[in-house]
């Protein structure tokens, strides 16, 4: 009934909390153990042995490259002059078997990098998934399908041929010193070729890099604006937006395409150049191998070799200049990678028993980002095991900005919410999950079954965990009705579902595994009658059970059932004490009394 997942070795995942960096314990938090290591650290030390390994294999195929080389230099000195057929019939059934040895070494080799960019992107992709998410609940969504596009990038580049260049590279001047060998003057011929090219590739990248900066930005801003405009496809479309963001997105993909323009044209120049080069110095390099002939100073087979020599030594700069912008991007997106997901792997802690007591908000302080104003400012209170916190006040008070910073889905820049003394952080994400239950104002589901979204994809749900969770919520009858029954598929964002079935089913996801604090934020906004008080007895079965219930609402119905009221005004708390008392006259006099009024009728 639940979907499985494939389970990642502990050395590929970069741990972090599904809370980011933040936790719940603000200046608290302790610091990260001098000994932590990353993702990153491990991967470099668990990749040196397959770089040795690819690096062998290119040492053994250059080697075996000259080959051919001296198979010319047999037949033209050896097999011609003497006609010995025999000589050539060994020679040829040598040089067979040794192009079948590259082969096979050159397919092993391309399946090491295939490996290699495989096992990164195993590494890093856990850390990367973190970095999505947190970088989503920071307000930069966009940020986080960079993250994702460049660990694909990472991949894509070290599976293809762009690292065989770079290993072939420190080759080449083995090939010049042999040409040197055969005769200085090939040797100067082709280490002056190696220099135009090693110049022209120095001025590709000049030329080039300073486009990919601007093409990455553009390409990822229109990529995001793109991805915004899809999830807001109900709103954009109703109020006639859809030809100001085309227009808005069109500006994005203009200066991408034009940069892009820019930089294929620089680099295709330079790539030209370089093949111009390549050529001409092969013809020059065989010609002034003739030349030696001619002159006595080399023989037939001396000139063929060095064309073949020449045309080693040079292909691997050729090359990397083809793959240089590759490189460059690759080079970037690694960087983007380390400094987003590049969080520290800490080693195991305490086991804590899961908290049954109390939950403490003090001075609780939270803003959008650090240098951005204060959206709540000293909040504080504390709940008891069976407290119902009904948290009230006028639009924009800062209720929805209370219940996602008490569940991280909001950062806090100061003061600190604990379980039974203790910050979230301290206990593991399964643990996690046993005692936060969440459900937000907006409702997000996604593609799975039912049963997966109330049991949060956790692959190890029981069905009776499923169904309990399902029963409280009041879905039980509905569920049973559907052709599939659990087992229904639904898509990304529930779009088959009317609001109520959505907000229901994202209930029972809240109250599954009997989590010690339920938050609800305005829960009951598009339940009727029947949910409605669905809701009431799942708030009352978490209380009776021990648990804690906050709920941020307008409807008297849920919230008369309050132990304690937390009254907002302007983000800062303008009434907290038992319900009755919070309600009882003198009115509270603030911009909060006409919300207060409308609950009490």
């Amino acid at each position: 009934m639940i979907v499985t997942e494939q389970k990642h070795p502990s050395w590929g995942t970069a741990v972090v909390s599904r809370w980011g960096n933040r936790g719940f314990s603000g200046h608290d938090k302790a610091p990260t153990p001098p000994l932590a290591l990353t993702a990153f650290d491990l991967l470099a030390e668990d990749l040196k042995r397959h770089l040795l390994a690819a690096g062998a294999f290119s040492g053994l195929l250059n080697i075996l490259m000259f080959s051919g080389a001296l198979f010319m230099i047999q037949v033209y000195d050896r097999v011609l002059p003497g006609h010995s057929l025999a000589t050539l019939q060994a020679l040829v059934v040598a040089i067979v078997m040794v192009y079948g040895l590259i082969a096979a070494l050159e397919f092993i080799r391309a399946r090491v990098f295939t490996y290699i960019g495989q096992h990164v992107h195993e590494t890093l992709r856990s850390g990367a998934f973190s970095a999505n998410l947190t970088t989503a609940l920071q307000g930069r969504p966009g940020e986080g399908a960079v993250v994702m596009r460049d660990l694909d990038q990472v991949r894509n580049f070290l599976s293809g041929n762009g690292p065989v260049t770079f290993f072939d590279l420190p080759w080449t001047p083995v090939f010049l010193i042999l040409l040197f060998v055969l005769h200085p003057l090939l040797g100067a011929l082709c280490a002056g070729g190696m220099f135009l090219l090693v110049a022209l590739t120095l001025l590709a990248n000049r030329s080039t890099g300073k486009y990919q900066l601007l093409l990455t930005r553009h390409s990822n801003e229109a990529a995001a604006l793109a991805e915004a405009c899809r999830r807001g496809a109900g709103t954009i479309v109703p109020l006639g937006m859809a030809t100001f963001l085309r227009q808005h997105w069109n500006t994005h993909c203009a200066v991408a395409a034009a940069t892009h323009l820019n930089q294929t044209n620089a680099a295709g120049l330079y790539t030209a150049l370089s093949k111009f080069v390549r050529l001409s110095l092969q013809s020059l390099v065989l010609a002034t191998g003739a030349y030696l002939v001619i002159s006595g100073k080399a023989s037939g087979g001396v000139m063929m070799a060095s064309s073949i020599l020449v045309g080693r030594a040079l292909a691997p700069i050729e090359q990397a200049i083809g793959h240089w912008k590759q490189w460059i991007s690759t080079k970037e997106a690694y960087a983007r990678l380390k400094s987003r997901s590049g969080q520290a792997i800490t080693p195991p802690q305490v086991a804590l028993p899961l908290p049954a007591a109390d939950m403490t908000v003090r001075g609780l302080r939270a803003a959008v980002n650090a240098d951005r104003p204060l959206l709540l400012n000293g909040v504080s209170f504390q709940l008891h095991a069976g407290d119902m916190l009904a948290v009230v006040g006028p639009s924009g008070a800062g209720k929805s900005t209370l219940i996602k910073s008490l569940v991280g889905a909001l950062p806090h820049i100061g003061g600190d919410v604990r379980f039974d003394g203790a910050s979230l952080d301290q206990w593991g994400e399964r643990e996690q999950q046993r005692i936060i239950g969440y459900l937000p104002q907006d409702v997000d589901l996604f593609s799975g079954t039912i049963a997966q979204n109330i049991a949060r994809f956790n692959p190890e749900a029981t069905s009776s965990s499923v169904l309990k969770a399902a029963s409280l919520a009041g879905l039980g009858e509905w569920i049973r009705t559907l052709d599939k029954g659990f087992e229904t598929e639904i898509g990304n964002g529930g779009f088959d579902l009317s609001g109520g079935q959505k907000q229901r089913i994202a209930l029972a996801r809240a109250l599954y595994g009997d989590p010690f604090v339920l938050i609800l934020d305005e829960p009951n906004s598009a339940l009727d009658g029947y949910g409605e008080q669905a809701l009431i007895r799942a708030i009352s079965a978490v209380r009776s059970r021990g648990g804690i219930a906050i709920v941020s609402g307008h409807r008297q119905s849920i919230l008369q059932t309050a132990t304690k009221t937390l009254a907002l005004s302007a983000g800062q708390v303008a009434r907290y004490g038992p319900t009755a008392d919070v309600f009882s006259p003198p009115p509270l006099t603030s911009v909060a009394t006409q919300e207060f009024d409308n609950v009490r009728a």
